[in-house]
C-alpha cells in the first residue's frame, strides 16, 4: 500500500479526525479552516495511524504545505553541509546551542546535556 492509499485507510481517517478534534485550530497560525493532521516525525516502520497522538498535530492546509516545504529545504541544506564536511554532530551542537534555555548546569556537572544535569546548582546566563 503506497502512502496515498494509506491516507485513505479508515484507521488513518479516524486518527486524523481525532487529532483535528483535539487541537481544534491550526497549531501554527490559529486558523480553523481546512485542518490536516501533521506528523512531527516519521518512522518508516509505522503506518500513519500507528503513531502516538503526541507525534501528531493539526495544521491548516497552508501551514502544512509550508511546513512540508521547509522540511524538504532543511534536508537539502543538511545534505549540502555534509558535502562541505560539516558533520551531523556539529549541526546538532549548533542547533542545541541556538535553542539553549536561559539556565544551564554548573560547570562541574558530568551530564552531557544541560537537561540531564543531576546537580542542584544552576547558573543563570
Amino acid at each position: 500500500m503506497n502512502y496515498k492509499e494509506q491516507l485513505q485507510d479508515p484507521r488513518w481517517i479516524a486518527k486524523r479526525n481525532r487529532i483535528i478534534k483535539r487541537d481544534k485550530v491550526c497549531q501554527k497560525c490559529g486558523s480553523s479552516k481546512r485542518l490536516e493532521a501533521h506528523h512531527l516525525m516519521y518512522n518508516f516502520d509505522l503506518m500513519p495511524w500507528e503513531y502516538d497522538d503526541d507525534f501528531l498535530l493539526a495544521l491548516c492546509h497552508d501551514c502544512h504545505g509550508q511546513e512540508t516545504k521547509d522540511v524538504k529545504e532543511l534536508k537539502e541544506l543538511i545534505k549540502e553541509m555534509l558535502k562541505m564536511g560539516i558533520w551531523a554532530n556539529e549541526i546538532r551542537l549548533k542547533i542545541k546551542d541556538e535553542n539553549r534555555s536561559e539556565t544551564y548546569c554548573c560547570p562541574n556537572c558530568q551530564a552531557i546535556e544541560w537537561f540531564n544535569c543531576k546537580c542542584d546548582e544552576v547558573v543563570n546566563l
